[in-house]
């Protein structure tokens, strides 16, 4: 049982850390302001190449979709992130422009560990029935007069605990600041598309 547990929780740090994590995320309005069509997709042209910048951003040119005729911009953007666990953040930004209003949409907001896809809340989920399985664990080792081995097994198994939280909470927090981007991104996109000069 110890060992079963050991090797199931070494196989899961592997694949819990080289996932694709994707979280609930949808920002999404209509907003009116005072410009034309023409000038509200110019202005989120230039707002998107001024915002996302190759030092912080690079484009998916797989959905580079721009089309002034509809008044249609719709692009993928990856972001680095300097936490160690997390290698890019990834969401999709489409924005409708019409006469004196446009709508924005930012959704499929993803955090790319390595290349498997996996979705947090499943690894979650695991995680927690992992650490549940290793404290039962731990409580019938305590049970038993443990020699010295087995005590460092204990110890083992407490560390992996601690281990996997820690990454559940990194987790969080990087949902948290990338969260804290997109709003901040998106008061940007509605300061820009107010403007009627060249900024």
């Amino acid at each position: 049982m110890k060992k079963t547990l050991l090797i199931v929780l070494s196989l899961l740090i592997s694949t819990y850390t080289f996932c694709q994590s994707q979280f609930s995320f949808n920002r999404q309005a209509e907003v009116e302001v005072q410009n034309s069509k023409d000038k509200l997709y110019e202005n989120a042209r230039k707002w998107k190449s001024k915002t996302f910048t190759d030092d912080k951003f690079f484009i998916d040119y797989r959905q580079n979709f721009e089309d002034k005729e509809q008044g249609k911009l719709i692009f993928d953007e990856f972001s680095d992130i300097l936490i160690s666990i997390v290698s890019k953040a990834s969401f999709t930004i489409s924005i409708i422009v019409k006469d004196n209003k446009y709508s924005y949409e930012i959704r499929s907001v993803g955090i790319n560990f390595r290349e498997n896809p996996n979705y947090f809340e499943e690894a979650e989920i695991f995680i927690n029935n992992t650490i549940a399985l290793a404290r039962t664990e731990i409580d019938s080792l305590k049970a038993l007069r443990t020699h010295r081995k087995q005590k460092k097994e204990l110890q083992k198994i407490e560390k992996e605990i601690a281990y996997y939280k820690s990454v559940i909470e990194d987790f969080n927090n990087v949902k948290v600041k990338i969260m804290s981007n997109l709003d901040t991104i998106v008061a940007s996109l509605k300061t820009a598309m107010k403007s009627n000069d060249d900024f």
